[in-house]
């Protein structure tokens, strides 16, 4: 489990909107974060490029740690949610999970080309599938670091109408993280 996410003001946001409903929330260290750091290893996404590159499953363990917190929690329902490359493990989870009922990401990371770690990856990269269950997504109009275009084709694929926000930049409102609680929790926003 991870902690670190659940701190930070506009994820907390979300976390505290959720257990006021009576949510149970749980957040995972995703590869190469948190207890997932390997000695001589990137951290972060480089240490995800590092894995891609020497053709290891990137996602295997993550999920791993997701469905044994499912089966330890015993939930009436699961739902996922992530930002920026915590999107990208929503959606990995998502794509791969039957016991995910709802899955909302903010500013996510679609296509790993797009981000500047991964320039002159050696190895091919892992494409997303689409998720099995509903999805809610949010992205800036132009979020350079993500993509924006290919947020927005993943949520076309993907049978999701985005909710694209004005303006530049990487970071979402406060209102977006409540929106994402709300739909999260009733299906709606």
């Amino acid at each position: 489990m991870a902690t670190a996410a659940l701190t930070k003001p506009l994820p907390r946001i979300l976390v505290d909107a959720l257990a006021a409903s009576g949510f149970a929330v749980a957040s995972i260290d995703l590869p190469c974060h948190g207890e997932d750091v390997r000695p001589n290893e990137p951290a972060r996404l480089l240490g995800w490029r590092h894995r891609i590159e020497q053709g290891e499953p990137l996602f295997d363990g993550f999920l791993a740690c997701c469905r044994e917190a499912i089966d330890t929690l015993e939930p009436r329902e699961v739902a996922a949610f992530g930002v920026s490359r915590g999107g990208y493990a929503a959606l990995t989870l998502a794509a791969s999970e039957q016991r995910i009922s709802r899955a909302a990401v903010a500013s996510p990371v679609t296509d790993l080309s797009v981000l500047s770690e991964f320039a002159g990856c050696s190895a091919p990269l892992p494409q997303l599938s689409a998720p099995t269950c509903p999805l809610w997504l949010a992205i800036r109009e132009n979020d350079e670091r993500v993509g924006t275009a290919q947020a927005l084709a993943y949520a076309a694929r993907s049978g999701t109408q985005p909710h694209l926000h004005p303006g530049a930049g990487h970071a979402l409102s406060e209102g977006t993280y409540r929106a994402a609680a709300a739909w999260l929790s009733n299906g709606s926003s």
